[in-house]
């Protein structure tokens, strides 16, 4: 059900914004309208739209003893984690895998697993590590936030 509030520039600047009072766990997509007052009716703008999602699913990458990492996703609800790729690209500093098809699929999670442990063998080294959903329906709903770069490369 679509929500509509009607906000002078004045009031957003003296609220700091337009806030969303308890929001339910869901994708929201939010337009911002720009209107002018000409005579007895408002003309607007078409509009900026933005889709906010709610739902975040981190991942970090750590290097344990022997040739061995472990890399360990956490999420802010219950759900059980969609499935995801983890791929890993083989090369110098900064050839981050853009896409699931740019690398090689070293690992597969999904429900309520948490952590993949590997060994360094099974990794094209040097190689940056990057997760992916399985189904690109999901970044509709959920968002992966990514380890930094210098985090993601394993020499």
């Amino acid at each position: 059900m679509a929500q509509t509030e009607i906000m002078s520039k004045a009031q957003y600047e003296l609220k700091g914004g337009f806030r969303l009072n308890n929001p339910s766990p869901q994708p929201y997509y939010i337009k911002v309208f720009a209107g002018y007052r000409s005579g007895p009716e408002i003309l607007y703008s078409p509009g900026v739209g933005i889709k906010v999602i709610q739902r975040t699913i981190t991942y970090s990458i750590k290097k344990r003893f022997f040739g061995r990492y472990s890399i360990k996703f956490e999420k802010e609800t219950d759900d059980e984690i969609p499935e995801i790729v983890l791929v890993a690209k083989k090369g110098e500093p900064y050839s981050i895998p853009l896409t699931p098809n740019q690398g090689t699929e070293i690992a597969r999670i999904s429900g309520q697993e948490d952590v993949v442990d590997l060994n360094a063998s099974q990794l094209p080294r040097p190689c940056y590590i990057k997760a992916f959903f399985t189904n690109d329906a999901h970044y509709e709903v959920y968002h992966i936030d990514h380890p930094t770069p210098d985090e993601a490369y394993i020499k």
